[in-house]
């Protein structure tokens, strides 16, 4: 580390303390020369470096003097989120990390997932645990992690159930076959029932009929003819 003082009046003293901490994850060696970290290579993101300097004429000193220098590499993760199955979980839509430091700017950021399923009832909802890597160009890295729980609660859509009709006894139409259509589930079965309730003479009934279908996750939808 170099501190240009600029030009001294002769016979000035210039006392100049460096005060330097180094966490106990640096590197015990470091070999100097140029390089993205600027000489520092094997300190960059392990050490806290600052100077002071007791000239108390700073005008004389440019702005090379290195104060309150630190070099930690700093990640931040996005935030835990809960999100429907048939939303994207690509990380321009669920976020990317924020990173900070005094390195040189660059480094590559690169993220893992991983599914978890346990303890969901069907395999539209699950847990997805994603994992940030950041590394800058010193080799310093940080890890940060990341939890989006994907979830069904939408219920299926029924099409095709008729309107309600009176006819007569002679001319009751037969069921009809609805289908049903889902956000996740792209096979959703439709069940049929049909409740009589008979009129105040043989000829005369009403009929209830039922079409329910239910999803993966248990969600439901029923409709009556």
């Amino acid at each position: 580390m170099t501190c240009d003082l600029g030009a001294l009046i002769p016979g000035e003293e210039v006392n100049i303390t460096v005060t330097v901490e180094v966490l106990n994850t640096a590197p015990s060696t470091g070999n100097g020369g140029e390089g993205p970290c600027l000489g520092n290579e094997d300190l960059c993101n392990n050490a806290s470096v600052s100077a002071f300097t007791g000239d108390g004429d700073t005008s004389n000193n440019d702005d090379s003097e290195p104060t309150g220098v630190t070099t930690f590499l700093n990640l931040s993760c996005p935030g835990d989120l809960i999100i429907a199955c048939d939303a994207s979980s690509l990380p321009s839509e669920t976020g990317t990390p924020v990173t900070s430091g005094n390195c040189p700017t660059g480094g590559s950021l690169s993220y893992s997932d991983s599914t978890n399923t346990t303890g969901s009832s069907c395999a539209e909802s699950f847990t997805i645990v994603r994992v940030w890597t950041a590394v800058d160009l010193c080799g310093g890295s940080q890890v940060c992690t990341q939890r989006i729980d994907v979830v069904d609660t939408e219920p299926p859509t029924l099409s095709g159930v008729p309107t309600n009709s009176t006819v007569s006894c002679d001319s009751v139409p037969d069921p009809a076959s609805p289908t049903a259509t889902d956000q996740c589930d792209s096979d959703v079965p439709v069940t049929y029932a049909v409740t009589r309730n008979d009129g105040p003479c043989g000829g005369t009934y009403t009929l209830a009929r039922v079409w329910t279908a239910v999803d993966n996750c248990g969600n439901a939808i029923s409709q009556t003819q």
